[in-house]
């Protein structure tokens, strides 16, 4: 039941992807749900990720070599290996000109959303605070405001030693 959801959302994403990363198990065979992600994916341009090969190998890259002509890239998530044959494989595709840069944004949430939309905010009252002349002071509360926001989207908070760093660098107060 999962499974088949699984490969209804793949077929319906499959036509709109620039590449598809594909993972498959290497300590398992190939189910129905595999031959069936592997028939679609088949025209589009494709790296197939075999997963787990720190374990012994029922499904192989000759195996997958068989069925698609796909790229095939043996990784272990346990053991860290083959991520940089993954990078330097969708590098060679943007050099190559295989793959376009898409500079369309994605947000991934709500949170982030409202997040970029408090920075935009700060941001924009620190240019209307420079266009007024006003005094550093105006701005850099907006600013710390815009940094925290942005920190929140990354998972990365504003530290007071950070705070007390930015701050002693403007003559606030005087």
């Amino acid at each position: 039941m999962i499974e088949g959801i699984g490969v209804e959302r793949a077929r319906s994403l499959a036509g709109e992807a620039d590449l598809i990363l594909y993972v498959v198990d290497s300590s398992t065979s190939l189910d129905s749900n595999d031959y069936d992600i592997l028939d679609i994916i088949k025209e589009r341009r494709t790296v197939v990720l075999l997963n787990k090969s720190d374990l012994e190998p029922v499904t192989t890259a000759q195996t997958l070599n068989e069925i698609t002509d796909a790229k095939v890239i043996s990784v272990s998530a346990k053991d860290n290996t083959g991520l940089e044959e993954l990078s330097d494989y969708i590098v060679k595709l943007f050099t190559n000109g295989d793959l376009d840069y898409n500079d369309e944004i994605y947000i991934t949430g709500e949170r982030n959303k409202e997040a970029l939309e408090n920075a935009l905010n700060s941001l924009l009252q620190v240019k209307k605070s420079i266009e007024e002349n006003m005094p550093e002071d105006f701005y850099t509360i907006d600013l710390m405001s815009a940094y925290e926001e942005l920190g929140r989207i990354i998972g990365e908070s504003v530290e007071d030693d950070l705070v007390n760093e930015i701050f002693s660098k403007f003559c606030m107060g005087k």
